[in-house]
């Protein structure tokens, strides 16, 4: 068996780890919550609670797994008068201040490759869809070659723009109708 230096080895996609339970992102649960938090931005589990209706527990729950897994994060907290609730005219704020929740940019992103009719497009985007790197090449025009191309450079491409970081995921696409014979 040959050994294979961590410098040749670009990061691999990689599956978050699952607890107990595995998370569940369909329905309601830890995907309505990031759903809502790319939605809305930043949000206080209390008006967590009030947008998705889920129950306190379950916000509780959800976030501290989100945050466990990288995929939520912390802000400092709020000063001031609640975002969501009855008004509170006249009286001082009352209980803990309120710590916004919000999407976790900096620990996984996700990888695509846009094929073209003359170019190929790599691109990192973080959990947000921002765009963190991008390289436009062009490619020799047959798929057998376009395949052969993308899996020359996607390691390289990995290797340079995911340092520190996971890839959740890798998706390819191309335009028009093509031929898979």
């Amino acid at each position: 068996m040959t050994a294979v230096s961590d410098h040749a080895r670009p990061p691999l996609l990689v599956a978050l780890p699952a607890g107990p339970e595995p998370l569940s992102f369909e329905g309601g649960g830890p995907g309505t919550l990031l759903r809502t938090l790319l939605r809305d931005g930043p949000s206080a589990r209390t008006e967590l609670v009030a947008r998705t209706r889920l129950s306190p527990a379950a916000v509780s729950r959800h976030t501290a797994e989100l945050i466990g897994l990288g995929l939520l994060r912390e802000l400092p907290p709020r000063v001031g008068p609640p975002r969501v609730g009855p008004p509170r005219v006249g009286r001082p704020r009352v209980g803990r201040p309120q710590v916004p929740m919000d999407i976790d940019p900096g620990h996984h992103l996700a990888c695509g490759v846009h094929i073209a009719l003359d170019h190929m497009t790599f691109a990192m985007v973080d959990l947000r869809g921002q765009v963190t790197a991008q390289r436009r090449l062009p490619h020799p025009g047959g798929p057998r070659q376009v395949l052969e191309e993308i899996g020359r450079h996607l390691p390289g491409f990995l290797s340079r723009h995911a340092v520190g970081r996971s890839v959740l995921g890798l998706g390819v696409v191309t335009g028009g109708w093509q031929r898979l014979s």
